[in-house]
């Protein structure tokens, strides 16, 4: 342990993370620019009638007046983390105006928004604007050269457990014995010149899905290695460039790829940022703080771990199912409407498409806690003393339609706070 501790009490340049502050803060700008171009803001958060709450936290949903400007605020914040400019303030102001977004509707949840949120939560904390920054540029007496390797480490270590975590999350059944979802994405990409017909044939499901187990577990260990470090940045390129090639997954591909250059020697990013570097007029160091450092990678590990002591299968029933890593491992599709019974006795189909978007549509159906939300908010739609019931059939990994809610259960009648195992039909191969 004491030898843990030197290694990450010593110190190295602050290249790395200054680099990191500069590519992180110009990503999220980007991304935040993106979202508004495509439309995306009032599409999903100002047309639909309706917003799915993460549980407990429905109050810290923003209303839509506060949209447009959280979405501004976030844009200015990633700005500033990435020049440098008032850093501190600028890291706070983004995450919390991000936060706000994230949490106005869970079916936007995504693992790399989450992973964004806690790299934005950390450089709250991390010494990254004092040097290369404008910062540094205006207050001269902030300029460090060199800094503890645990400020570097962190980011690194959280970097590490999303990977290990998405691997650990590949060692299932479906994924190792029938190569599932892979078998059934690739064949589609079978029309690609060349490559199509290597995608459809059936053992390159199970080779793509084995060499993913792999890169997963071992690759943060790769990026560690001295000597295999160009082999392993190649091996991060060439691997979400392929994902990002094949699979609609938004920002992420490029987000691991920016993320991996924290991995990067500091010597080679040093040389790199040479041109922009101020000349420290101190040698003061922020202070390693080991104990809070551990704190959180022991919470970032125990996270995870939850969904595996839910019993079931997680991936129908997706009991403690977020924030745990699990990045495309099911097929999943559903279809699912709601009958109302009134106290009179009648009862009236309702189709979410008369309050939702499609694309709430489609993670409503195959996510038991926001079908239950649903009905909820149903309920209280038709005055409060309604019965609602939810009609409800979902396929997992190309495995046929099968009744996914229990049928007869009233769920305006049961708490939100409901486990999923306890709507769900079992799950029976």
């Amino acid at each position: 342990m004491r030898n843990l501790v030197e290694k990450l009490s010593r110190t190295v340049s602050i290249a790395p993370l200054a680099f990191f502050r500069i590519c992180f803060g110009l990503l999220m700008a980007f991304s935040l620019l993106r979202i508004y171009l495509n439309g995306w803001i009032e599409r999903n958060y100002l047309d639909p009638a309706f917003h799915f709450s993460y549980s407990g936290l429905n109050f810290l949903q923003l209303p839509e007046s506060l949209i447009y400007p959280a979405f501004i605020l976030a844009f200015l914040g990633a700005l500033g983390i990435a020049f440098g400019f008032l850093y501190r303030f600028s890291a706070v102001l983004f995450l919390i105006a991000f936060l706000g977004i994230e949490l106005t509707d869970k079916a936007y949840y995504l693992n790399h928004y989450y992973f964004v949120s806690l790299m934005g939560f950390l450089l709250i904390f991390l010494p990254a604007h004092r040097n290369y920054s404008i910062d540094a540029l205006i207050f001269p007496k902030i300029r460090i050269q060199k800094i503890p390797f645990l400020h570097i480490f962190i980011l690194q270590a959280q970097v590490a457990v999303l990977y290990v975590f998405a691997g650990v999350a590949k060692l299932n059944p479906d994924w190792i014995f029938h190569a599932e979802p892979l078998s059934i994405w690739l064949p589609a990409y079978s029309d690609l010149p060349l490559v199509g017909p290597l995608l459809a044939w059936k053992p390159t499901a199970y080779i793509f899905s084995y060499f993913a187990i792999f890169y997963d577990l071992t690759i943060p260990f790769w990026l560690w290695s001295k000597r295999f470090k160009p082999i392993a940045f190649a091996a991060v390129i060439t691997f979400h460039g392929f994902t990002a090639l094949l699979f609609p997954i938004g920002l992420f591909p490029l987000i691991m790829g920016v993320t991996a250059l924290i991995f990067l020697s500091p010597e080679r990013i040093q040389n790199l940022l040479s041109p922009i570097s101020m000349k420290s007029n101190n040698g003061r160091l922020p202070s390693a703080k080991h104990t809070w450092v551990g704190l959180y990678l022991l919470v970032q590990v125990l996270l995870p771990l939850r969904g595996y002591f839910q019993g079931g299968n997680l991936f129908w029933h997706e009991d403690a199912y977020r924030f745990g890593w699990r990045v495309m491992l099911t097929e999943k599709a559903g279809l699912t409407y709601f009958e109302l019974e009134f106290p009179n006795g009648k009862r009236s189909i309702v189709e979410p498409e008369e309050y939702l978007n499609a694309f709430q549509i489609k993670e409503m159906s195959v996510q038991p806690d926001m079908i239950l939300e649903f009905a909820h908010f149903l309920n209280q739609e038709f005055g409060g003393n309604t019965k609602v019931y939810a009609r409800s059939y979902v396929s997992l990994n190309g495995d046929g339609s099968r009744l996914f809610i229990q049928p007869n259960l009233d769920l305006a009648a049961l708490p939100l706070s409901t486990p999923n195992k306890n709507l769900v039909i079992p799950f029976k191969s």
